[in-house]
């Protein structure tokens, strides 16, 4: 999870959700971002360490969710299967964007852009002001996997090459581990 705040209103943009509400407040406390300011929440992918707050976020936040098309079917199906309602509440919300287009969120511009990654549709994204200052965010950087050393016979039979990444040493578990993009992405 990840911030983009633009500096001269304040106005916010959180790209992905994969920690607690609890861990969001206490970094956007010790960051000074003010979370009244967050306009919308950017969905990269729909892998759980990306996305495992988001039924909390819908039922304690009226924020809009920005994600492509494919990724929103994928999070749909997840939700129906658990919470009906939860799932109608992220249609109302939902803003789906492709990659290539042009997107307005509250103060602040954005424009997607596919990456590769073992996910139904990947984005990374430029946000811009209204004075052209640009920032990049890419936060994967090619076909990787937490389970870079192939433990598993899911990860051999993808069949493509990995992208060698550092992990840390809970890299066969998806929440508890920290790989080279997220370390980059926290930077």
């Amino acid at each position: 999870c990840s911030v983009v705040e633009n500096v001269a209103t304040g106005a916010c943009v959180v790209v992905d959700c994969g920690i607690s509400k609890r861990a969001f407040m206490d970094g956007c406390a010790a960051c000074g971002v003010d979370v009244a300011r967050i306009e919308a929440i950017l969905v990269t992918h729909e892998h759980s360490d990306h996305t495992l707050s988001l039924p909390m976020l819908l039922k304690k936040t009226a924020l809009p969710f920005y994600l492509a098309g494919r990724c929103a079917e994928e999070l749909y199906e997840g939700l129906l299967s658990k919470d009906p309602s939860l799932a109608a509440e992220f249609v109302r919300r939902v803003r789906t964007v492709e990659a290539g287009g042009e997107y307005e969120i509250g103060e602040l511009f954005l424009s997607p852009f596919s990456l590769p990654h073992d996910s139904s549709a990947c984005l990374g994204c430029v946000f811009s002001d209204e004075k052209g200052h640009k920032l990049g965010y890419l936060l994967l950087f090619g076909r990787g996997t937490y389970d870079n050393r192939q433990l598993s016979s899911a990860v051999k039979s993808l069949g493509y090459p990995m992208l060698l990444t550092w992990q840390t040493d809970n890299s066969s578990d998806e929440i508890a581990s920290y790989s080279t993009d997220d370390i980059v992405g926290m930077l």
